[in-house]
C-alpha cells in the first residue's frame, strides 16, 4: 500500500515539473510570436471578404500548429481578443491537434 502511495507521488510530481516546463516554454514561444506578428496582421489575414476563405484559412492555421491543449486555447484567446471573426476562430479550434 504504501510503495503505491509513493509510486504515485513520485509520477504525479514528474508530471507536473514536465508540464510546468512546457507551459512556461508554450508561453514563451506564444509570446514571442505575439510581439513579431502583430494582431492586426492576423485579423486582416482571418477576415477576408468571403467568408469560405476566412473558414478555410482558420482551419489551415490551426491544422498547422503543432501545439497541445496548453497553447491551442491561449492563442484562441488572443485570436478572439484581437477581434477575428468567430467562424474563422472557431476553425482554428476544431482543426488544431486539440480536438
Amino acid at each position: 500500500m504504501l510503495d503505491s502511495i509513493i509510486e504515485f507521488i513520485k509520477t504525479f510530481l514528474m508530471l507536473f515539473f514536465e508540464l510546468l516546463i512546457l507551459f512556461i516554454i508554450v508561453s514563451f514561444i506564444v509570446s514571442l510570436i505575439q510581439q513579431v506578428v502583430s494582431e492586426e496582421k492576423i485579423k486582416r489575414f482571418l477576415s477576408k471578404p468571403n467568408q469560405a476563405i476566412s473558414y478555410m484559412l482558420g482551419t489551415v492555421f490551426g491544422a498547422m500548429t503543432p501545439f497541445c491543449s496548453c497553447s491551442t486555447i491561449p492563442i484562441l484567446a488572443g485570436l478572439l481578443n484581437s477581434k477575428v471573426p468567430f467562424g474563422p476562430a472557431m476553425s482554428f479550434l476544431i482543426a488544431s491537434p486539440l480536438m
